[in-house]
């Protein structure tokens, strides 16, 4: 039963870039679906989730963040302040994927996998939407802007910045 667990959480890992390409819904849900199976399989098998000057800095900076936003309430409304407060997510993202790499073989070679291969996808996909006209769905450029995948959202290339780390240290990887 835990090592289901388990591979749900890794695939929810892997997932991620994929998710990137889908929107900003399913890469929150992604997240949130990532954070809960892994602190569930943490209490299960029992491991104990360890702080180190890293979690704490960046924890420090999270609550900094939230007690600023608190602090100019009526600068910037309620809504960025509900919104720093979900930012603390990313906190238990990091600190869920260390130890879960810390304690179990979590294998993060196949998640740089899926960033090259990702980047490879988007950036044929690209490329053929740039020379025919239309991508590998039938997308056509939209306004004169080339976005592939994404539709009318002109976010290709930040797609391929943000992911092109991870698709250098899957390159080295995959060779």
């Amino acid at each position: 039963k835990n090592n289901s667990l388990l591979e749900f959480t890794k695939i929810s890992f892997y997932c991620f870039p994929l998710s990137l390409m889908v929107g900003s819904l399913f890469v929150n849900l992604n997240i949130l679906i990532f954070i809960v199976l892994g602190i569930t399989f943490c209490v299960l098998n029992k491991i104990k989730f360890e702080f180190n000057i890293t979690n704490l800095s960046l924890l420090f900076f999270f609550l900094i963040l939230i007690i600023s936003s608190y602090i100019n309430l009526e600068e910037i409304g309620t809504e960025s302040f509900i919104k720093s407060i979900f930012l603390i997510k990313f906190f238990l993202f990091y600190v869920v994927l260390e130890n879960l790499n810390k304690n179990i073989n979590f294998q993060l070679k196949y998640f740089f996998y899926i960033c090259f291969f990702s980047i490879i996808f988007l950036s044929l996909d690209l490329s053929l939407q740039f020379f025919i006209g239309m991508n590998i769905l039938g997308i056509t450029p939209h306004e004169g802007r080339i976005a592939g995948v994404f539709g009318h959202e002109a976010i290709a290339g930040a797609y391929l910045q943000k992911i092109f780390i991870f698709s250098l240290i899957g390159m080295i990887f995959f060779l």
